[in-house]
């Protein structure tokens, strides 16, 4: 075996050369091992019948398409196991002691596609959390102002007008008890007020 030889049967990259119908005519371990197959049965074998049935044509339209030089496409494989995978196989036509052929090389990208889908349903995930959590506070907000003013708000509203009361039954000769009755009557206007504005702005009406 030389050197060459030897390179391509230790890299962790898919190397193979295929006929120009697809069947394969040499292919180092790491590229069987890919499409799921033993060494041993796997070349003189047509590539596609280790591609899932969906994913044939288009191993098919790669292997025409080479005959203008480069063709570059990812593949969807199912190992024994079941596990789905995808392979980017790129197939470029060449011409070897008189023979045309296909040099083909297989990088399997599962691990990348799977890692991006696990990604995407995270992203997913966060926003769905991220909308729930919005509609909590929002919810939370809403009865809060619901609260501050059908409870808190009317309840100083009753005691606004029981000090009223109390202004006119006290006896109010003398100015300072007049003086205090106005001053608390101003408080819990004050108080009314500010209430009336938290609710506000905890949940503004549409």
């Amino acid at each position: 075996m030389c050197s060459s030889d030897l390179l391509v049967e230790t890299i962790d990259e898919g190397a193979a050369t295929l006929s120009n119908d697809g069947t394969v005519l040499y292919s180092n371990r790491s590229f069987a091992n890919i499409f799921d197959a033993q060494l041993e049965r796997f070349i003189g074998t047509p590539l596609e019948h280790f591609v899932s049935g969906e994913y044939t044509d288009a191993l098919r339209r790669l292997i025409q398409n080479a005959a203008n030089g480069v063709a570059r496409g990812e593949i969807r494989l199912v190992d024994r196991s079941g596990r789905a995978r995808t392979v980017r196989l790129t197939l470029t036509r060449s011409t070897q002691f008189g023979m045309e052929a296909l040099c083909a090389v297989a990088t399997e990208l599962t691990e990348l596609v799977e890692t991006n889908e696990a990604l995407r349903v995270t992203e997913s995930s966060l926003r769905q959390l991220s909308g729930r959590l919005l509609q909590l506070q929002d919810e939370e907000r809403r009865r809060i102002a619901r609260d501050l003013h059908d409870t808190t708000g009317q309840k100083i509203a009753a005691l606004s007008m029981s000090l009223d009361r109390v202004a006119r039954l006290l006896d109010t000769k003398k100015p300072e008890r007049q003086e205090a009755l106005e001053e608390g009557r101003d408080i819990v206007r004050m108080i009314g007020e500010e209430i009336r504005t938290l609710s506000y702005l905890l949940h503004p009406p549409l």
